[in-house]
């Protein structure tokens, strides 16, 4: 579109398929015309900064198609001169589905922590690699006498927990193999040495 008076010039099918308006609808039609943005505030500051700095990239904005379908886009949009005039060339990318997913992640992550803060049973999540400890609940904390900021990042071998190294080593050997322990008797340390 010319950025002089947002008079669309060309669009791709992509364009059309996202908004729902065909090619020949849209060329010469201003971008307030087609009335395409959820929030057009945010089509006028993206406006805005293309005029003063000549480009934006991955400004996220609602676009609404003319079949009532809403859509999270990134804009990505640069100022080039055409046949003497300054026109913005500009692409959309349909993160809809993305974030959904994030979204879907961050609820089932919030759940996950729940259980894992709330359990009774005291837990404890390691790295496999190196057996530096990431986190452990406060059962964990209650049973064991550690506070979690003193023990994170250590290993448990470190502080002392396994009472039998070499027991540990053949289950860290196991899980190697395997990927999986289950059931097997070792003897942990307490802080008080119990």
């Amino acid at each position: 579109f010319r950025l002089s008076d947002q008079v669309v010039t060309e669009v791709n099918a992509a364009w059309s398929a996202l908004s729902g308006v065909p090619r020949e609808e849209a060329i010469g039609r201003t971008l307030k015309e087609l009335d395409l943005m959820e929030n057009p505030e945010r089509r006028d500051a993206a406006l805005r900064e293309l005029g003063v700095g000549g480009m934006v990239k991955d400004i996220e904005l609602r676009w609404r198609s003319r079949h009532g379908r809403v859509a999270e886009v990134l804009l990505s949009a640069a100022v080039v001169e055409l046949g003497g005039e300054r026109c913005v060339i500009g692409s959309l990318i349909d993160v809809t589905q993305r974030n959904l997913v994030e979204c879907e992640l961050r609820e089932s992550r919030g759940r996950l922590e729940a259980m894992f803060r709330g359990s009774p049973q005291p837990l404890a999540l390691s790295a496999f690699d190196n057996g530096r400890i990431l986190d452990v609940n406060d059962a964990w904390v209650r049973t064991f006498g550690y506070p979690r900021e003193e023990i994170v990042g250590q290993s448990f071998a470190e502080i002392g927990l396994w009472e039998d190294l070499d027991l540990r080593k053949q289950i860290y050997d196991t899980l190697r193999g395997t990927g999986s322990v289950w059931e097997v008797e070792c003897g942990w340390r307490k802080r008080s040495g119990e």
